[in-house]
């Protein structure tokens, strides 16, 4: 009797263990990211999820809290989408998809393992990546392209580097995903100069939508971006949580999909506040940059200072600055702010190259330019560091780059979310 009580303690015990050890995987499978607040510290915590009210749940080391989403910064960071099909959304952002269903009418048919099947107003895709280059900088290029596309045509980029414009040619409007259609878009038909000519999916690298046809939404009151772990990136205006959660997207677009599975795709959050103001919204008083030899080099807004997107290990950051060595970056603050804040790094396209020391200068309003910040030395392939300065009664900022140990090679600073605090 007493060998049979040991052995159902020792079950009792394994399954006490087993219990908790899936209860640690279902915390762990919640990403862990940096909150960055209006006002306080920054800190880690696992997001729990966003209610209707806007209100952000995060879980940390001392427990569970709520952060309106007017007083957050952001949370976690975006990642990169390496496959395709990616949409390339009118409103700056993206939509991965598992595939193309169907184009019809002017809605485009997706589905996805997250969403399922939806149907998505082509007034709001720029055009569509089914093969997305290895190389970082043609990726960008392509979806630049896309995203700047002009005309009154429909594109299509080839993989042998060939162009096709024409008209898309598509059946009758779809009320929703046809049980009898095929289940995934095996070919696009344009009509090109009076006739019809069909392209092989597989030989396609992106479809560019007429751009005369798209229509960029504007969104009032409170809305964020979400980025998601398959890397999309998402402009949401409202959310109707419960066990299944809608998000709306601009043109009232509704995706649903199972709470626990949505947060936990969930990497980044970065609400639509008035109490952050970036820098790169900002127009400069004043940019200068000196050579090492002979070259100049530009500074981007939102891109790095190769006209890339902001790349940082596998993450990718929407807002900051690109600047290179040596330079110099000045803004009018006014006083109206209370901090700066901002991430230091070289970007990804330096490798284990480039070297720079940033250096912040403040004027409060007597025309005088005082030290408020020099970074350590900033070497290509290291985390990024930190930066919050009190801008209390600041006029004016300025941000210098400057050369560190080997002149001016591959010295891409970013500065990630450079942002104004009120």
């Amino acid at each position: 009797m007493a060998k049979f009580t040991l052995r159902g303690v020792g079950v009792a015990w394994l399954a006490v263990v087993a219990i908790g050890l899936l209860a640690s995987e279902s915390v762990a499978a919640q990403p862990v990211g940096t909150v960055a607040t209006v006002d306080g510290a920054p800190f880690s915590a696992n997001l729990l999820g966003i209610d209707a009210d806007w209100n952000v749940r995060l879980r940390s080391d001392s427990g569970e809290r709520r952060v309106a989403a007017a007083d957050l910064a952001f949370w976690g960071a975006e990642v990169e989408s390496d496959r395709g099909p990616l949409l390339i959304l009118a409103d700056g952002g993206r939509l991965a998809v598992d595939q193309i269903l169907a184009l019809a009418g002017d809605r485009i048919a997706v589905e996805s393992n997250l969403w399922g099947r939806v149907m998505i107003p082509l007034e709001l895709v720029r055009g569509v990546v089914f093969h997305p280059p290895a190389a970082f900088d043609e990726r960008d290029k392509l979806e630049g392209a896309i995203a700047s596309s002009t005309g009154e045509q429909d594109v299509v980029l080839l993989e042998n580097g060939d162009r096709v414009e024409g008209f898309l040619r598509a059946p009758a409007p779809l009320v929703g995903p046809q049980p009898n259609a095929p289940d995934a878009l095996s070919k696009i038909t344009l009509e090109v100069k009076g006739r019809d000519v069909d392209i092989p999916l597989k030989t396609i690298t992106a479809l560019i939508f007429n751009p005369a046809l798209i229509s960029p939404p504007r969104v009032v009151g409170m809305h964020a971006r979400l980025g998601l772990d398959d890397g999309s990136l998402l402009l949401i205006t409202a959310i109707d949580p419960g066990p299944l959660t809608s998000i709306t997207l601009p043109h009232g677009v509704r995706l649903s999909t199972d709470a626990e599975s949505l947060w936990e795709e969930v990497v980044f959050v970065r609400p639509a506040t008035p109490r952050v103001v970036y820098l790169s919204d900002l127009r400069p008083i004043g940019y200068k940059h000196i050579p090492f030899l002979a070259l100049d080099w530009p500074y981007h807004e939102d891109r790095n200072t190769l006209g890339g997107k902001l790349r940082v290990g596998r993450n990718l950051y929407s807002k900051g600055l690109g600047m290179h060595s040596a330079s110099r970056l000045a803004y009018e603050l006014r006083g109206d702010f209370q901090r700066f804040e901002t991430e230091l790094a070289l970007d990804a396209e330096a490798g284990r190259r480039g070297s720079v020391v940033a250096r912040i200068f403040l004027d409060r309003g007597d025309g005088a330019w005082r030290a408020g910040y020099e970074s350590p030395v900033l070497r290509g392939g290291e985390a990024p560091i930190s930066v919050s300065l009190d801008v209390r009664g600041v006029q004016r900022l300025a941000i210098l780059v400057e050369f560190a140990d080997r002149g001016d090679e591959c010295d891409y600073l970013d500065l990630l979310n450079a942002r104004l605090l009120r």
